[in-house]
């Protein structure tokens, strides 16, 4: 009934608070796709099909590199779940032309630093997080 509505109307007010707020620092979000060549190991080249976009994020440093994993070794093999990004950004992706996804980088307009993201946790709403690591 209209109370959901209000709500959820409240929520996206909210979550434009919030990301007003917070998001201070502007990224360049670029897509990637596997190279054309069939082995994992060849460069991600950009998606032509996707324009890059800048937007406004939040970001932070992840303060436990190795919460999950219990174990100090850490390759760059390693692609299991468990390994926790070296930072998040945290962002409204309503506006966005299309929605970031592992594999995607952002250059951080700050530093020019790039990161590739490893992870994205959307918990249904239009803020999404971005666990991302230093790219090359």
């Amino acid at each position: 009934g209209e109370c959901a509505m209000a709500w959820d109307q409240y929520l996206a007010q909210a979550d434009q608070a919030v990301s007003a707020f917070f998001d201070t620092e502007t990224f360049t979000a670029s897509a990637y796709m596997r190279g054309a060549g069939k082995s994992r190991n060849d460069d991600p080249v950009p998606d032509p099909t996707k324009p890059a976009f800048a937007f406004k994020g939040s970001f932070e440093l992840e303060p436990s590199i190795n919460a999950f994993s219990g174990s100090t070794r850490s390759s760059a093999d390693d692609v299991a779940p468990r390994h926790v990004s070296q930072a998040i950004v945290t962002a409204l992706v309503t506006g966005m032309a299309w929605r970031p996804a592992a594999g995607d980088r952002f250059v951080r307009d700050v530093d020019g630093r790039s990161y590739v993201i490893s992870l994205v946790n959307g918990d249904g709403t239009d803020r999404v997080v971005f666990h991302v690591n230093r790219g090359n």
